[in-house]
């Protein structure tokens, strides 16, 4: 999964529903795979990326982008509670089976067996979701820098 670093940038082209936002490198940023994977184009000590546009941001726009709750939720969902309910329900069922050490077999086998599900349904999960903006902070910041925005 994509960590969850809120970062801000400023919004330099909207297209439909998707906008190419302006961020600067810094702290968090520095190091990131994010752009080896093809996620952000970093160029020097600049990063474009392409995100949705769901709150209705313009260009020019200081805006905070990030993981869809929803996405993080499932990705909390797939990470952790399927496989310890996998775990504690094989160890659950194993006991009910009146033989010696199964509950440590069955649970084991069905966190195993859950676990490769989990993971790549995270795998896709991480493949098919992109960054949105989550808010935004201000209105037209390119009307303070407008030789920025001017090529």
């Amino acid at each position: 999964m994509k960590t969850e670093i809120p970062e801000t940038g400023i919004v330099i082209e909207v297209k439909g529903k998707s906008a190419t936002v302006l961020l600067t490198k810094k702290g968090p940023c520095k190091g990131c795979s994010a752009g080896r994977i093809g996620l952000c184009d970093p160029s020097g000590g600049i990063s474009t990326l392409v995100v949705l546009n769901e709150s209705g941001a313009e260009k020019g726009d200081m805006v905070k982008i990030g993981i869809k709750k929803e996405i993080h939720i499932k990705g909390y969902l797939y990470s952790f509670i399927l496989p310890l309910v996998a775990l504690t329900g094989g160890a659950f069922i194993g006991h009910f089976t009146g033989i010696n050490h199964m509950e440590e077999i069955f649970g084991f086998l069905s966190f195993i067996i859950v676990s490769i599900f989990s993971m790549k349904r995270l795998s896709s999960l991480d493949k098919d979701s992109k960054l949105v903006i989550r808010s935004i902070l201000s209105r037209r910041i390119s009307d303070l820098f407008p030789q920025e925005f001017t090529h």
